[in-house]
């Protein structure tokens, strides 16, 4: 084609022109004559809130989960009090005045069960969660005002257990959906008055409005499964303002902060609506009352001149305040009302208490209303404690002295009566005494104390003792419980799972043999019929995690066995087995830093499978000061859990030494007689025992420490 010359499929333009015309108005009388449903778009949700107790806050919106930026604000003193992910980004905002103390925030690719357990073993509690990513996001939280939590994860909105734990005292503090599950943390002590929630495809703007003009305030948002959920709660103080925004809405946030709101709910979901609205509430709340003496609803005194301590929040001026005691109106002698940091008043008073139950109850009145909050005080005179009469233990279960049962986890029930003070009650199963978890004493009626406790039994008879000391002394109660498996085999069979970790590459101590051990071990237990998982060199996480689902292998019924090669350490006799990477400088962090061994027997004792077995060669020196393995104690003993057996490389508080080869002396010796038939596990690990004293002159001591009923073969013929 020459280079003006028009091509072929642009001739006749003038009537094809004229034809566009006319299509074109055809369309647009068209599109003005119909109406198009409204198209549902992805939206920002925002609440914000005044009268909270937020002084200063920042947020982040990036890609990636910002921790460089949130450790940088820790140490400005912010906290983090909301996290939510949208636009594929993590929205972090960060609050001064929060009033919390230490936090620590987390990041899972499954829901975060495990680290919830973990942060409330170590006094924290769950502040702010959130799903993005393929990730779970937690933020845990010491003196948050929380004292206790539950936390429930279902497919559909659990609104049936939610209503269950409102009767309990709890409230909902946190929700969020994710990996097709709703997510909800309830919480005790939070300081919410009664809740609410509304349920709606699309966002319930003028249910939130009713909802207000009631008295309520939102305090979560949640998004998921094509269904907006929105959490309200009964006489926050809050006055609030929400938006919904296609975009991240960092204007609306500037512009309401200049108006001292603070960001209190943040979420993204899908809007049934196309344009972006906004509504400010002009409902005036009514006042706040928290406590901050008694905390509790229930609190027991023997002091007849208690003081009580109480922060009102009020919106508005505050018209009166008035508190009663058994309905009756105190005076103002000696009523300090004054308004302090936070608070529109204070209210510090000693009140007197009659003997038994007292009710304290404090009303406040503002432009709003009235609101009111009690607390009770069971007021006990100091007595001269009977030192002559010992308590009594009244069994319920077992209610005979001897029977027997097919149930291997066995509750006991007892009532304690004492006409003195309970110092201590302790049980004990077969001369072990049994730990704390799950060890419910509580005063009950017509009892002083009601004990209920589920304890494992071992086959044949169990030795049950619940001893009681109170001022006149102690006394021992004793029931018999035999356990009767409904299998008649006494050799323990079934499927075989093994969970390997041998980690060697540490930055300060680098050990030569527990990769090389982990491998010969795993190698050598697949050549006897375990199903393994093995681990070389691993971290913190992956450890945890690969515990987690070695639990979950074992439910089935299946032997388990747990070997680990590595540095191990003992803190205040309880024993922790080191990742590679863990950045550890003092004692204080090692219980953050690597893996608790009890997490591994709890997940062996939830399995309740016929047979565990723990191999530790892990009774090495403190690798944070040497890489040698002969200066400091070892791991301390542990008591083994009903059908447990343990072994350990060395005695309790000694350590273990390398062995010149590739494999450390003691898996070198133990993978010799995992070879051999016809020897039941006591057997392997007693000539295991012999090899290794005779090898090492009687320096290095393999122990074990054993619950196990029946008998177990690693190799039978």
């Amino acid at each position: 084609m020459k280079k003006n010359q028009v091509p072929n499929t642009m001739m006749s333009t003038k009537p094809f022109s004229r034809l566009l015309r006319w299509q074109v108005v055809a369309v647009f009388i068209f599109l003005s004559l119909h109406t198009f449903p409204t198209q549902a778009q992805n939206k920002w949700a925002l609440v914000m809130s005044k009268y909270t107790r937020y002084s200063q806050q920042i947020w982040f919106h990036k890609s990636y989960f910002p921790r460089e930026s949130i450790k940088k604000y820790w140490k400005m003193g912010y906290k983090i009090t909301s996290v939510s992910y949208g636009e594929r980004k993590w929205a972090v905002v960060m609050s001064k005045g929060a009033n919390y103390g230490q936090q620590s925030w987390a990041t899972r690719t499954s829901f975060p069960r495990e680290k919830i357990n973990d942060y409330w073993r170590r006094g924290y509690t769950v502040t702010s969660m959130a799903y993005g990513n393929g990730l779970w996001a937690i933020v845990g939280t010491k003196s948050s005002g929380l004292t206790r939590q539950y936390w429930t994860l279902n497919a559909s909105f659990p609104g049936n257990r939610i209503s269950e734990y409102w009767r309990k005292g709890y409230a909902v503090t946190n929700m969020f959906y994710g990996q097709g599950k709703w997510a909800v943390i309830m919480s005790r002590s939070s300081g919410y008055g009664s809740q609410t929630w509304i349920k709606s495809s699309s966002f319930p703007a003028t249910r939130i409005r009713q909802k207000w003009s009631q008295g309520y305030s939102v305090t979560n948002l949640g998004y998921g499964n094509g269904e907006w959920v929105v959490m309200l709660t009964k006489n926050t103080g809050y006055i609030q303002s929400w938006a919904l925004r296609d975009y991240y809405p960092k204007q609306r946030i500037s512009t309401y902060w200049n108006k001292r709101y603070a960001v209190t709910s943040l979420i993204y979901g899908v809007g049934k609506v196309k344009n972006n609205n906004s509504v400010v509430t002009t409902i005036k709340p009514k006042p706040v009352i928290r406590w901050n003496a008694p905390l509790r609803l229930l609190t027991s005194s023997r002091q007849r001149l208690y003081p009580i301590d109480v922060c009102i929040k009020s919106s508005s001026a505050l018209r009166s305040v008035k508190v009663y005691v058994n309905n009756r109106l105190q005076t103002t002698r000696g009523f300090e009302v004054v308004a302090t940091g936070g608070c529109a008043q204070t209210i510090r008073k000693s009140v007197t208490l009659s003997e038994g139950t007292n009710n304290v109850k404090v009303v406040a009145t503002n432009a709003g209303g009235s609101v009111s909050s009690s607390r009770r005080i069971r007021y006990t005179a100091r007595q001269v404690e009977n030192t002559v009469v010992k308590a009594t233990v009244n069994w319920n279960a077992p209610s005979n002295f001897s029977i027997s049962t097919t149930d291997k986890n066995y509750t006991l029930n007892a009532c304690i009566k004492s006409p003195s003070r309970v110092r201590f009650v302790k049980v004990y199963v077969n001369g072990i005494a049994q730990n704390t978890r799950g060890f419910e004493v509580v005063t009950a009626d017509n009892c002083t104390k009601s004990l209920r406790k589920t304890v494992a039994l071992r086959k044949g008879a169990n030795k049950i003792s619940v001893v009681v000391s109170n001022a006149a002394g102690t006394v021992t109660s004793r029931r018999t419980v035999t356990y009767q498996s409904l299998v008649a085999n006494n050799t323990v069979a079934g499927k075989r799972v093994a969970l390997i970790i041998g980690n060697a590459d540490y930055a300060n101590a680098p050990l030569k043999n527990p990769a090389n051990d982990a491998r010969a071990m795993a190698k050598s237990l697949r050549g006897l019929g375990f199903d393994v998982m093995e681990h070389i060199n691993v971290n913190q996480e992956t450890m945890e995690t690969a515990i987690t689902q070695f639990g979950n292998k074992i439910k089935s019924g299946s032997v388990g066995l747990f070997y680990f090669a590595g540095h191990g350490l003992q803190v205040k006799g309880e024993n922790y087995l080191i990742p590679v990477k863990a950045k550890i400088d003092k004692e204080q962090q090692v219980r953050y830093r690597s893996v608790n061994l009890g997490l591994v027997l709890a997940e062996m004792d939830a399995a309740s499978n016929p047979m565990n077995i723990v191999i530790l060669d892990a009774c090495r020196n403190n690798p944070f000061k040497t890489s040698s393995r002969s200066s400091t104690r070892g791991l301390a003993s542990t008591t083994a859990p009903t059908g447990t057996f343990i072994a350990y490389a060395t005695a309790p508080g000694s350590v273990a030494a390398d062995g010149e080869g590739a494999n450390g002396l003691y898996t070198q010796e133990l993978l010799k007689m995992l070879r051999v038939p016809g020897l039941t596990i006591e057997q392997v690990f007693k000539k295991v025992r012999a090899k290794v004293l005779q090898q090492t002159g009687g320096r290095q001591t393999p122990w074990e420490n054993s619950s196990i009923i029946g008998d177990f073969y690693f190799r039978k013929q």
